[in-house]
């Protein structure tokens, strides 16, 4: 599913100017390769005069990305990516999803962080990988200037077995009490300002 809406307003008026474009989709491991959302996508991105930014929310993965057939998904996250990649005006935001940790698994800090380094391998420079090393954020990201989007990782708070810990000194914030006051300053310091919140999405089956 793909999720679009304005930077100032859900129901812009007629006369309303769009300064920027959020685009969301997620749970992106199951298109096949030759799907024409990857043509629509483009086609899309394309139209649109405005600067975009395209989120990504999570699930590019379906099975262990350390595998031999990673290469194989590592294609399609590169046909997905490239999507938005002619664009001078456009940017994405990936957030690692349930998935994307291994579903929840024993290797899913693993997982997540081969595929945050595999992702940036690709060498785009206009994909941002949201909450790096697995940490949980809030991770601002300023899409203009009166428009701000604030990433969190919450399959920290859901993951099960290892993850960044504050004795690990890998994230600059690790406790719930931390986060919440790290959130709290973002919000009481751009109250003037729109601000999106994003989080990864989880893969429901059956």
């Amino acid at each position: 599913m793909l999720c679009s809406a304005p930077s100032y307003s859900l129901f812009p008026l007629e006369n309303d100017t769009i300064k920027h474009r959020v685009f969301v989709t997620a749970n992106t491991a199951d298109i096949e390769e030759d799907s024409i959302i990857y043509t629509e996508l483009k086609n899309l991105f394309s139209a649109n005069p405005e600067p975009f930014t395209f989120i990504i929310s999570g699930d590019l993965i379906s099975e262990d990305i350390t595998q031999e057939n990673a290469s194989f998904q590592i294609a399609k996250i590169r046909k997905l990516l490239e999507t938005s990649s002619g664009s001078e005006n456009g940017r994405v935001v990936v957030i690692p999803g349930e998935r994307d940790w291994a579903d929840s698994g024993e290797e899913g800090w693993k997982s997540v962080k081969e595929l945050e380094k595999r992702v940036k391998d690709l060498g785009y420079s206009h994909v941002t990988w949201a909450n790096k090393k697995g940490c949980p954020g809030p991770r601002v990201i300023k899409l203009n200037p009166s428009l701000l989007l604030v990433t969190i990782n919450t399959q920290w708070w859901n993951h099960p077995y290892d993850k960044p810990k504050p004795v690990d000194a890998k994230c600059d914030v690790i406790t719930d009490i931390d986060f919440q006051e790290a959130l709290e300053d973002v919000l009481d310091e751009n109250k003037d300002k729109n601000i999106l919140i994003a989080t990864l999405s989880y893969h429901l089956s059956g």
